[in-house]
């Protein structure tokens, strides 16, 4: 799930005319991580094209794989106020 939101993100950079879509807007909502549209992206992606296409190679195998893998992040009840959060959030 990380890495299919980095391939957005690379994809955001290399055409920022097209815009941030946000993929997996539901699945980060819970979470602490910025969403990329309201960051300043970098004018060009930190790794080189061929990386980039290893890692998109790499989640296509992944998905195709374990087609039953969730694509949710794990949740956990907030201690203070009881709301359910991604776990790992401060």
């Amino acid at each position: 799930m990380f890495f299919s939101r980095y391939l957005d993100i690379h994809e955001a950079i290399e055409d920022p005319d097209a815009g941030y879509t946000e993929m997996q807007a539901e699945a980060f909502k819970i979470t602490d991580i910025p969403s990329p549209a309201n960051l300043t992206l970098p004018e060009k992606p930190l790794i080189p094209e061929d990386q980039k296409e290893r890692i998109s190679d790499w989640v296509l195998k992944v998905a195709q794989k374990y087609e039953d893998i969730s694509e949710c992040l794990e949740k956990r009840k907030c201690d203070k106020c009881g709301s359910v959060i991604y776990a790992p959030s401060l």
